[in-house]
């Protein structure tokens, strides 16, 4: 379960993961449902939901992370798994000291 406030004072909740070779277009409302309880309980307030989306993402059994430079100016990073929410800040952090170091601290320092 994770949910994070956004600027304006909503919140982001998540997610759940299906796997497979295709993926049904349509969502089991049972997931929102128990994702929205289980964040109402933690937060002690009931949740309205205002939106919804449904990402379909890259799916590897070789690797959670692909790694591609297709030429000398291009680097192309995709997360394999369902691990893009947690890792994608330390992803982005790594990918841009390795293309452009001399920008590493001023990337860390905001």
């Amino acid at each position: 379960m994770m949910f994070t406030r956004r600027p304006d004072g909503t919140l982001l909740l998540g997610d759940s993961h299906v796997y497979g070779n295709t993926v049904d277009p349509f969502l089991d409302e049972w997931w929102t449902d128990r994702l929205v309880g289980e964040i109402s309980k933690v937060l002690g307030a009931p949740l309205q939901i205002t939106q919804r989306w449904q990402g379909v993402y890259a799916s590897s059994a070789l690797t959670s992370l692909l790694v591609e430079e297709p030429d000398e100016q291009t680097r192309v990073v995709t997360v394999t798994s369902g691990i893009g929410m947690t890792m994608s800040f330390g992803i982005a952090a790594e990918s841009i000291d390795t293309i452009c170091p001399e920008n590493a601290s001023a990337f860390a320092a905001g």
